[in-house]
């Protein structure tokens, strides 16, 4: 398929759901939005790196026939195809370390099997360790449990090509029902797949203390999956249950194991290894060297040189792409392409560059060979689905690359507080503008749902000094400090030839129910007084002063009343969500819902995919917004917690 394709129509969809949000009755901030939005700044260029070939190691037949590990590992872990697998060198270093009882990390890209880093040797330790007994050996924790079913499957696949398997393995998730985990503990199987929160169940339930306690299960292995997710106070819970952990199942040679993509990226590799040890040491309680601290080792994916000199490259450039898997490694253009996007030496080692667009390379290509950017981008393209079509000795696509596109919500325009024609609009939520001409606050701009009219979200500060500071674009009212009013201001002329906004004379306009009827005649309502438009001039620094800067309009927060269109509001609805607008409101489960159903769209009329590959992994790190989205009722947000 086209994935650069499918990535334009997915962001088109955003693009257009982001900008239905946008009314805004001011032409020059209705221009910005749109330039703004039109240059990419919320759903900038995607990011393009190449899955990076890792040097091999030994097939697991050839480690069960020198004694390493046992035959039946070796019969269990199967090719797909019922070939042997062959491990990465990686994988065998984690393997050599396991048997040696050490502690280690597994620091390594997606797509490296790195959950075979620890089932090869906890399965293999079963099997050499008395199988036909039953008791949890090994507990993999996962972040999420569609981690969880999707180990799951790939361990039920192994073990249907399998019949003779002796080492049974099951999960154990808030998900399942009562009978499945009733019969998960009247039998507790070798191998238990579970989340951190059903780990500490397993600490404090009576009923489920059997698969930690020393006197019913020998825990000798202990796995987290996805490592660098536990972090802050998360991490801290973590490592205390851990700590538990250990102490219950009174075995102090617990054998910890971590997995990761990203741990640490600062300095050269050895200043990593040991950033990577110590944190894994603290979270663990148990040391974790830094030489077991176990990366990448990388290799070309192409044997061939890459062009010295423009001249050579522009060739390169306008030769036929081969279409084989032969002249494909031996391409030069191919050659540097993976050195633009996927691989670069540091200190002898080969090791992932640093991700750039792909618009990026396309004109380092053109710089390079003298050709034009547009001409170098379809070559790139091209070449690069050539590649992702041939398939190297692993199975595995040549040239598998990923597409990263990064969206933000539409947010907030900030704008200093001067005449229309001359105030700064920015969507970078900054607390000054830059601008040489001395000190001028950006506030954050709301717009009037009915007509579009922008208001400043500010804070008065009166007493001696007036004081009009910018206020946190959030629609309740914040906790403040008494001589802090926190309201909406408005210029009272926005564009030349304009009539004022409003007048003091113009009282009598305000809404019916804020007025009542008095023997002199009507009057406001006590209540509603303070919330009578005030005029202020205020400067771009802020200071209210009663002759100098631009005359503005104040209102109290909440916001009751439209000064350009009239709409009026109740006193009693605090949140002003309902009257004005930013942006955008885009929640995460909302945008995820979005992309989502727009690339399940595409996925459905794409007949280049086949029919059991048009499948899509959707998640929210917000859960209970996740499920507000999917609109489940209360109790099942509440079970939610427990998975």
């Amino acid at each position: 398929m086209d994935v650069f394709a499918l990535r334009n129509r997915v962001v088109d969809d955003y693009k257009k759901y982001i900008e239905s949000f946008v009314r805004i009755r001011d032409e020059k901030i209705e221009k910005f939005v749109r330039d703004e939005f039109a240059s990419g700044v919320l759903w900038p260029d995607p990011i393009l790196q190449l899955n990076p070939a890792y040097q091999s190691g030994s097939t697991l037949d050839d480690l069960a026939a020198n004694g390493v590990l046992r035959p039946g590992t070796a019969k269990f872990f199967r090719k797909y195809d019922g070939g042997p697998l062959r491990l990465y060198r990686h994988q065998q270093e984690a393997f050599e370390v396991a048997q040696r009882g050490e502690p280690y990390v597994v620091t390594t890209g997606t797509g490296s099997g790195k959950s075979l880093t620890y089932l090869v040797p906890i399965y293999d330790h079963v099997l050499r360790n008395h199988p036909e007994k039953s008791g949890v050996r090994a507990i993999i924790v996962y972040p999420m449990n569609a981690l969880i079913i999707s180990q799951w499957e790939a361990l039920k696949l192994y073990a249907k090509s399998y019949p003779e398997n002796q080492v049974r393995f099951e999960r154990y998730t808030g998900q399942d029902k009562d009978d499945a985990r009733q019969r998960i503990l009247d039998n507790p199987p070798h191998i238990l797949l579970t989340n951190y929160v059903m780990l500490e169940y397993m600490l404090l339930r009576p009923a489920e203390r059997k698969f930690t306690d020393s006197a019913t299960a020998n825990l000798e292995f202990l796995v987290l999956d996805e490592l660098h997710t536990y972090r802050g106070r998360q991490g801290a819970d973590v490592a205390m249950l851990l700590r538990r952990l250990r102490e219950r199942s009174k075995n102090s040679k617990l054998l910890h194991i971590g997995t990761s993509a990203t741990m640490s990226t600062e300095g050269n590799r050895a200043a990593r290894r040991a950033a990577v040890g110590a944190v894994a040491t603290k979270l663990f309680g148990s040391e974790v060297k830094p030489e077991n601290v176990i990366d990448e080792t990388l290799r070309p994916a192409i044997d061939a040189a890459i062009p010295g000199d423009a001249t050579a490259l522009r060739a390169a450039v306008e030769q036929i792409i081969p279409k084989d898997i032969t002249g494909f490694t031996k391409n030069s253009l191919a050659a540097w392409t993976e050195q633009c996007f996927g691989l670069t030496e540091e200190d002898g080692w080969l090791v992932r560059r640093t991700p750039i667009t792909f618009k990026q390379g396309a004109k380092k290509l053109g710089d390079a060979s003298g050709l034009p950017a547009a001409e170098c981008e379809v070559k790139l393209r091209g070449l690069l689905e050539v590649g992702n079509s041939l398939k190297a000795e692993s199975g595995e696509p040549l040239f598998a690359f990923r597409l990263h596109q990064f969206l933000a919500a539409g947010g907030t325009v900030y704008a200093t507080l001067q005449p229309f024609s001359t105030r700064k609009l920015s969507l970078e939520g900054q607390y000054y503008a830059s601008d040489h001409d001395g000190e001028k606050l950006l506030y954050p701009l709301v717009f009037c749902r009915e007509c579009g009219q922008e208001y400043y979200m500010v804070s008065l500060k009166d007493g001696l000094s007036s004081e009009v500071i910018p206020r946190t674009p959030v629609f309740y009212t914040e906790d403040e400090e008494s001589t802090v009013i926190p309201g909406y201001a408005a210029l009272n002329r926005d564009g030349d030839g304009e009539a004022d906004l409003w007048d003091e004379a113009r009282e009598s306009d305000l809404p019916d129910n804020w007025w009542e009827q008095r023997k002199a005649g009507p009057r406001v309502k006590k209540d509603f007084k303070p919330h009578i438009p005030r005029t202020l001039n205020v400067t771009p620094d802020g200071q209210a002063h009663k002759e100098e800067g631009e005359k503005i309009w104040f209102q109290p927060a909440p916001f009751l009343v439209c000064l350009r269109c009239g709409a009026a509001y109740d006193r009693r609805e605090k949140n002003d969500f309902r009257k004005l607008t930013r942006l955008s409101h885009t929640g995460r489960s909302t945008a995820t819902t979005i992309v989502s159903g727009s690339a399940i769209v595409q996925l459905r009329g794409d007949r280049s995919v086949e029919e059991g590959a048009r499948k899509l992994l959707s998640f929210t790190d917000n859960r209970q917004d996740a499920s507000l989205q999917a609109g489940q009722p209360p109790s099942r947000i509440l079970a939610n917690r427990e998975q």
